[in-house]
């Protein structure tokens, strides 16, 4: 589910990295911390229409495999935009519709970042589909950077909205619980 194809996008919006003999650390130092970015700065929206080639051979309803791809897709990009650097799928929790999206349905994605730990962060996925503005689904995915090897260091992101806060709190316990799963 890695999100290669939003990967050559990347690098042509985020500048390439790159470390000088002056600025290379040694191994046993920490990197320094990155400023904080509000949660509001990860927060991506994407709009997509139902299609033919978007449905189950016989049937008007949205393939659930394509649903997935647009879900890591937008995901993704929340985590780049919080990163700057190229992100990559880690896990996905459990997806269970509500409502199928059918043909001509416009389906509305939006995704923010919820929280970071050491090394991932978590990656929430609104979806839900006009013309009634329905409730498809909630899921949560699990974002790491790709990096050039050394230690990653992630911004922190800060929930501000009362909902952010709650966000913030419910994915360590959905953390802690997949951790338990595995």
């Amino acid at each position: 589910f890695a999100c290669f194809h939003t990967l050559s996008l990347s690098l042509l919006f985020f500048p390439v990295f790159m470390t000088t003999p002056s600025s290379t650390s040694s191994s046993t130092s920490s990197p320094a911390p990155l400023p904080a970015k509000p949660v509001s700065e990860t927060v991506v929206t994407m709009v997509k229409m139902v299609l033919q080639p978007h449905i189950y051979p016989g049937s008007d309803a949205l393939s659930g495999g394509i649903l997935l791809k647009w879900m890591d897709t937008v995901a993704c990009l929340s985590a780049e935009l919080l990163t700057g650097r190229p992100c990559v799928t880690a896990s996905v929790d459990d997806l269970q519709l509500k409502v199928t999206p059918i043909l001509g349905n416009v389906v509305t994605l939006v995704a923010r970042v919820n929280r970071v730990y050491n090394t991932s962060m978590e990656v929430g996925v609104s979806v839900s589909v006009d013309p009634d503005n329905l409730h498809v689904c909630k899921v949560f995915f699990t974002f790491v950077e790709l990096s050039r090897g050394g230690k990653v260091v992630l911004p922190q992101v800060l929930p501000i909205t009362e909902s952010e806060k709650e966000e913030f709190e419910l994915a360590l316990e959905r953390r802690k619980y997949r951790l338990v799963g595995e």
